[in-house]
C-alpha cells in the first residue's frame, strides 16, 4: 500500500469514527442518558453516513481533500447545533430543578408549620385529659364523701326518720 492509500485509508477510518462519535452523542442526547433505543447505524444511516464516507472513499484523490473538509465543516455545525441544543436543554432542566427545589422548599415549611399545629393540638388534648382525669377524681372522692355521710349516725337517724312518718302526715304537715 502506498502512501496516498494509507493516508487515505487513515482519514476514512478517523472520519467513521468521527461519525460514530457524533452519531453516539445524539442517542444520547436524545435519550438524556437512557438506553440508546435505535442501534448506531440506523442514526448512521439517518444522517447519510455511510453514503458521504462511500461518496469520500470512492472521489480521486484531487476531489477527496475538497469532501473531506467539506464533510468536517457540515458536521462541525451539526456538532455546534447539537451543543447549543443540549446547552439550552440543560438549561431548562436547570429551571425545571430550581423550580422543584422551591417548590419542596414550599412544601417543607408548609409541613413543618402542619406538624407545629398537631404538635400544639396534641398539647391541647392532654391538657382536655388531663382535666377530664382530674373532673373524674373530683368526682370520685365526692362519691366517696357523700357515701361518708350517708353512712354517719346522724344521716342513719335521719333516714330512719323518714322512712317511719306516714306520707299522709306528711302531707299535713
Amino acid at each position: 500500500m502506498d502512501n496516498h492509500e494509507s493516508t487515505k485509508q487513515l482519514v476514512y477510518t478517523l472520519l467513521e469514527r468521527l461519525a460514530n462519535t457524533l452519531a453516539l452523542v445524539n442517542d444520547v442526547a436524545w435519550n438524556r442518558g437512557e438506553a440508546v433505543q435505535e442501534p448506531l447505524s440506523n442514526t448512521l444511516q439517518i444522517w447519510g453516513v455511510p453514503e458521504k464516507l462511500k461518496e469520500i472513499r470512492d472521489a480521486p484523490p484531487t476531489k477527496q481533500t475538497e469532501l473531506v473538509e467539506a464533510f468536517l465543516v457540515e458536521e462541525h455545525k451539526d456538532v455546534e447545533q447539537e451543543v447549543e441544543w443540549m446547552s439550552e436543554e440543560i438549561a431548562g432542566q436547570k429551571d425545571l430543578i430550581k423550580s422543584s427545589d422551591c417548590a419542596v422548599e414550599a412544601m417543607e415549611e408548609k409541613l413543618d408549620i402542619e406538624a407545629e399545629e398537631i404538635r400544639r393540638l396534641r398539647a391541647l388534648l392532654k391538657k382536655a385529659n388531663d382535666s377530664i382525669i382530674d373532673k373524674d377524681y373530683v368526682i370520685g372522692l365526692l362519691r366517696e364523701d357523700i357515701k361518708d355521710l350517708k353512712s354517719t349516725p346522724e344521716a342513719q337517724i335521719q333516714k330512719k326518720m323518714s322512712s317511719t312518718v306516714p306520707r299522709n302526715q306528711e302531707s299535713e304537715n
